[in-house]
């Protein structure tokens, strides 16, 4: 698997064209709640599976996190 911090962070590119990363703490809590530590064996096409039925079958706040 890639570097699974994509997901819970964000790329801005300022108006001087300077990038700036910044962490999404309740994204990387959500996302460690639900995956917990992952191994190399898990693939993004896994994750995002996961991801989207979260966003399918849930509503309230997991569906929202998941999205």
């Amino acid at each position: 698997m890639g570097d699974a911090s994509r997901y819970w962070k964000l790329l801005r590119i300022d108006a001087g064209g300077n990038r700036k990363i910044l962490e999404i703490p309740a994204a990387r809590s959500f996302f460690t709640q639900i995956f917990g530590e992952l191994t190399d064996d898990v693939t993004d096409r896994d994750i995002q599976r996961q991801l989207m039925d979260l966003c399918r079958d849930s509503s309230g706040q997991t569906a929202l996190l998941a999205e």
